[in-house]
């Protein structure tokens, strides 16, 4: 027989096991916030009951170790963020304070104790000395730590700031308010900008996607809504996912982001063209708090009301945009497909019709690409406002000589969506509906089934309802 413990020296002297994320990270409490340092597998989660928690994290089976756990806070810790230089943990609590902990030891180093006069929803590190805040209150804060005081204090929105980002220069800052506005901050000039136009829902997140060029929020109400970034008055579109709400946000490319919603689950989001490429991960049945991805986009992190702290592997991510669109998706029967602000149809821009290839061009799934990357004839789709569907529009066809000499065009209705107005014969050319002359002018396309013939090839301007459409 053997003696007692020599079965128990056998476990202990198998190699550890590589799994393809680390082990799930369990806490007595629920994480509010969590945050992965820029440069080092390290993890920062802040709990209900105002404790602060550092872990390492590995891949290796059993390797998951906490460094150290803060309790500074009275109440519950809402936010977490590493300094841009990782040598810094900055962190916001209901009871209004502000802490600053260092990342090696967990000391307190810099406390603002009623930084604000409402309880602190979120903190954004700016630079190494810059950082911001935001509160229950719509108020907006930045700080200088070398001053040791705000720079900037702002209170333009009506609701809570639920979010906050950044542009890569440090100049922008970009806040998403409860009141469904976007606001806009000049932080090397410290003043507010403006403010975007009231959405459907609480804005709960903000990104910068497409190098910049493109701002996307999150709404309660599970509607991704996308801003131009020289355009934050109003939305340039929108894309409602089959989801409760889209609760958090985070990027993991220039095309892809990942959002967790009430029911659990974490999707895969590709933007412009907009569609749903998948589940990433799901806490079942728990909504999702925050998420984080860490350096490279190759592991994401997601904690929910399950009191555990989850890993998710993205590596897949990086080359799923931009490939080719599947079969239903052409035919416009994805499941999730875009839809304009004020109502258009749903995965319009991704269909392609029949006959509209043109001759010479390549073939039908050449000219789709083009139109996708907006250098094919399909531009006007993103530079005329989008109508509701159904509405009228007045395409302009020339009457009569007299008027076409004049440069002015008299208008009639069509139907979004109804056939064109014009109909091709022989020769390329195309028949006046109105005073059946036959013209030899081009027809560029406004919305799926709506086209318009302007005089010498120019397309012309388009109006509701009344009026004349002026050939420009």
């Amino acid at each position: 027989m053997a003696a007692p413990g020599e079965g128990c020296s056998e476990p202990a002297g198998r190699e550890p096991r590589l799994r393809d994320t680390p082990e799930d990270i369990c806490f007595e409490a629920t994480a509010n916030a969590i945050a992965l340092h820029p440069a080092r597998p390290l993890l920062a989660a802040g709990d209900v009951d105002g404790d602060v928690y550092l872990y390492s994290y590995s891949c290796t089976e059993g390797e998951n170790r906490q460094l150290w756990s803060s309790g500074h806070h009275l109440k519950s810790c809402r936010d977490v963020a590493f300094s841009q230089d990782g040598q810094k943990l900055f962190t916001v609590s209901k009871d209004k304070s502000v802490h600053i902990l260092t990342v090696e030891e967990g000391r307190l180093e810099t406390r603002f104790p009623k930084a604000h006069s409402s309880a602190l929803n979120c903190v954004l590190p700016i630079d190494n000395h810059v950082f911001a805040t935001g509160d229950d209150g719509g108020a907006l804060k930045v700080w200088d730590l070398r001053k040791g005081d705000a720079i900037l204090e702002a209170r333009q929105q009506e609701e809570y700031i639920s979010a906050m980002a950044v542009d890569g220069n440090g100049k922008i800052l970009l806040t998403a308010s409860g009141d469904g506005t976007l606001g806009v901050f000049n932080v090397k000039r410290r003043r507010f900008d403006l403010l975007s136009e009231p959405q459907n829902g609480d804005l709960t997140s903000v990104v910068l996607l497409k190098r910049g060029k493109k701002v996307a929020c999150g709404s309660s109400e599970g509607t991704i809504y996308l801003f131009n970034w020289d355009g934050f008055g109003a939305a340039s579109d929108r894309f409602a996912l089959r989801a409760e709400s889209v609760d958090c946000m985070v990027p993991i490319t220039e095309n892809i982001v990942c959002v967790g919603s009430l029911d659990g689950v974490i999707r895969a989001v590709n933007v412009l063209p907009n569609r749903v490429l998948g589940c990433v991960g799901q806490h079942l049945g728990e909504p999702i708090e925050q998420l984080a991805v860490a350096p490279g986009g190759q592991l994401l992190a997601s904690c929910a009301h399950d009191q555990k702290v989850k890993f998710w592997d993205v590596s897949a991510l990086g080359g799923a945009g931009g490939g080719r669109l599947s079969k239903e998706e052409e035919e416009g029967g994805a499941a999730a497909g875009p839809q304009r602000q004020g109502g258009g149809q749903r995965g319009g821009f991704l269909r392609r019709s029949a006959g509209r290839g043109r001759a010479g061009g390549g073939g039908g799934e050449r000219q789709r690409r083009r139109r996708l990357r907006g250098r094919g004839r399909g531009r006007g789709r993103a530079a005329r406002p989008a109508l509701r569907a159904g509405a009228e529009l007045w395409s302009a066809t020339p009457p009569g000589w007299a008027q076409r000499e004049r440069g002015v065009a008299l208008a009639r209705p069509s139907r979004v969506g109804g056939p064109c107005c014009h109909r091709r014969q022989a020769g390329g050319r195309r028949s006046d509906w109105f005073s059946g002359l036959p013209l030899r002018l081009g027809c560029r396309r406004v919305l799926k089934g709506a086209e318009g013939v302007g005089v010498g090839g120019v397309a012309p301007r388009w109006v509701p309802r009344t009026g004349w459409a002026a050939l420009m």
